[in-house]
């Protein structure tokens, strides 16, 4: 308020053009190698909010199981069951519009 007590509004817009965030993938996945256990539980680590899907494929490149999520910046855990999957080796993917992670996992029977 100034001296002749009117009061001022200011509006400050900002913009973000050309700037793009990197998206950072942290994931943690245990026990592996899986041996006796009936399911996996995954740890993914983000820098930010992102749409993604996570998919369990074999050495083949089939494609076992997949889930599509919303996950959330921070720390996101979640399962996997693997109760009917033959020992081997299989891949676990993230994968987002701006990120692709992969980690190799052992399963023992």
């Amino acid at each position: 308020t100034d001296a002749n007590g009117c009061t001022m509004d200011q509006t400050f817009s900002t913009s973000t053009t050309g700037i793009s965030v990197e998206t950072k993938v942290v994931m943690k996945v245990f026990p592996n190698p899986a041996s006796k256990v009936s399911s996996l539980n995954i740890q993914i680590d983000l820098n930010e909010r992102a749409e993604a899907t996570v998919v369990l494929t074999n050495v083949n490149g089939v494609i076992v199981q997949q889930t599509k999520k919303e996950f959330v910046s921070g720390s996101n855990n979640m399962n996997i069951n693997i109760e009917s999957l033959s020992s081997g080796i299989y891949f676990l993917q993230f994968r987002s519009g701006k990120a692709v992670k992969t980690e190799r996992i052992s399963v023992l029977k």
